[in-house]
């Protein structure tokens, strides 16, 4: 019916992105790749040109009243957002036709609030700029938002902590206690997560639970770029693979994309951890062997297994830079090579960085150590801790160097994120409902940023590094 002329037509949802559609990518489609190039023809369908005709049909058959509505804030950050470009180029058209295009415009948007609570529905003038009968344009007639509305203007109270105390330990099952060494590891990466999960029994929606709306090869998957960069590693590793046959193989497995973006990505991937696996060879070239282990701490046993153990020593290999969970993650592997008693040497492969070699710790010495940090894990089952591997990591680096004024301002940007599309990594939502009240960075909290320097120091202390100060920052 869009045709049909009316009084008034109503468009909802004009955000930019959302329309006009963009036509899919062309990796999986030969017609829409060809789009904007001279291969077109004449006939060839262009979704984001059909839905730009269909706003112009809409237009013209609007009698009296075009209404068009889009989401003009982040609901979370109140940042700007822009409308989609067919209202863009509409505003600025009719604005031409007045003698003050900037007025125009401004006349021409009415701003409504995000939530139908704020005092701005209800006649409030939102800037002092604004006209009362633009504010009028705005009224709100939902009387049971209106004591909210008026209450807004109180004085605000900040959130109350999660969780203000202590909890007691739960009752210990009977016989000796377990712990993996997985889950030693994933207490100390996320605490917030292991209080919510392990104490209070909650669950939060995770990133992968969530069906993607795109494409499975995004460059930008940060998941998919490990696991791809381990699999090439092993293929090197275990010989000389030319590129055709390994690009088979993975695009079998579904870890490519087809066509030249998915040999561009195997290129650029090769060449990030094709010394890593030179050095493997050339270090160990024996088969890796598995080896299930058992430790006695005490009051618990620590179980776990290694994966790449050579004729050399442990063997030790992560497609990524050295930031604090990686630090986090290969040093709890060091300590407990450590504390069984082996006396040969950790090698340490990052991809684009040289190889390290860590002499193992003596065994008394590396038995205490993680005594301690599974006794931490323990307190991260009572309570929700402010530490963050990333973070942590970063401050303790800093603050053991010859300027440690620069520990703060440094981690502050690891945990809160600096702009630039750069999320911290604070923004958990673990550690958002976790630490509500008592996050050392967003609250400004001077216990629990104690307590955090404290964290830090506590876990890399003596830990192995092998990367420079730099490379822990990215």
């Amino acid at each position: 019916m869009r045709l049909i002329p009316f009084k008034v037509i109503c468009l909802l949802g004009m955000n930019d992105g959302d329309y006009p559609r963009r036509d899919p990518g062309g990796a999986l489609n030969r017609l829409t790749a060809a789009l904007g190039t001279p291969r077109r023809q004449v006939g060839d369908r262009s979704v984001r040109e059909d839905d730009r005709f269909l706003f112009l049909q809409l237009l013209a058959s609007a009698g009296q009243v075009f209404y068009l509505s889009f989401v003009g804030s982040d609901p979370r950050s109140g940042d700007a957002k822009p409308p989609s470009v067919v209202v863009s180029e509409l505003m600025d058209v009719a604005a031409r036709y007045f003698a003050d295009a900037g007025d125009a415009a401004g006349r021409l948007l009415v701003r409504h609030p995000l939530q139908p609570f704020a005092p701005q529905a209800f006649g409030a003038v939102a800037d002092a700029r604004e006209a009362p009968a633009d504010a009028a344009r705005r009224i709100g007639f939902h009387s049971a938002w209106r004591p909210a509305a008026e209450a807004a203007g109180g004085q605000r109270q900040p959130l109350p902590p999660f969780v203000p105390k202590v909890l007691p330990v739960p009752p210990a099952a009977e016989g000796v206690p377990e712990l993996s060494r997985a889950a030693l590891f994933s207490a100390l990466a996320n605490p917030s997560r292991h209080f919510l999960t392990q104490r209070l029994a909650l669950r939060l929606p995770r990133p992968e639970d969530e069906l993607p709306d795109s494409e499975p090869f995004d460059s930008a998957d940060s998941r998919l770029r490990h696991r791809l960069g381990q699999q090439v590693f092993d293929a090197l590793r275990a010989g000389d693979v030319d590129d055709a046959t390994l690009h088979a193989r993975l695009l079998s497995q579904a870890m490519l994309a087809p066509g030249p973006a998915g040999r561009e990505t195997l290129r650029e991937v090769r060449g990030l951890v094709g010394g890593a696996a030179r050095s493997a060879r050339d270090w160990a070239p024996d088969a890796a062997q598995p080896m299930p282990w058992r430790l006695a701490l005490p009051g618990r046993d620590l179980v776990g297994s290694f994966a790449n153990v050579h004729a050399r020593g442990l063997l030790q290999f992560r497609p990524g830079k050295a930031h604090g969970r990686v630090v986090l993650d290969l040093g709890l592997d060091w300590l407990v090579w450590s504390a069984l008693g082996e006396t040969r040497p950790v090698r340490r492969l990052l991809a684009g960085e040289s190889p390290h070699e860590f002499a193992p710790l003596p065994q008394a010495q590396a038995i205490a150590r993680l005594a301690d940090l599974a006794a931490l894990a323990d307190q991260a089952a009572q309570q929700a801790l402010p530490f963050l591997p990333k973070s942590g990591w970063v401050w303790f680096q800093h603050a053991s160097s010859d300027k440690p004024e620069k520990s703060e301002p440094a981690a502050r940007a690891q945990w809160c994120g600096s702009g630039n599309g750069f999320a911290g990594e604070g923004d958990d939502p673990w550690v958002k409902l976790a630490l509500r009240g008592q996050d050392p960075f967003v609250d400004e909290d001077a216990g629990a940023l104690q307590h955090f320097d404290e964290l830090s120091d506590r876990i890399f202390r003596g830990l192995p590094a092998g990367a420079s100060l730099e490379a822990g920052d990215d």
